[in-house]
C-alpha cells in the first residue's frame, strides 16, 4: 500500500477545462522531498481551519 501511495502522483497533474466561454487550466507539481503526504496536509488544514 505505501508503495501505491507514493507512486499515486508521481507526475504533475496538468489539465484545461472550459466552461461557457471561460477556459480554466490547472498545474500542479509535488514537492519530493516534503515530509507530510497530501491526505496529512489536508488533514492539518482542515484542523487549523475549524479552530
Amino acid at each position: 500500500m505505501e508503495w501505491y501511495n507514493n507512486s499515486l502522483f508521481n507526475k504533475p497533474i496538468n489539465f484545461t477545462k472550459q466552461i461557457d466561454n471561460t477556459v480554466y487550466t490547472v498545474n500542479t507539481h509535488f514537492n519530493e522531498t516534503a515530509n507530510e503526504s497530501v491526505n496529512e496536509k489536508i488533514v492539518r488544514i482542515l484542523e487549523q481551519s475549524s479552530k
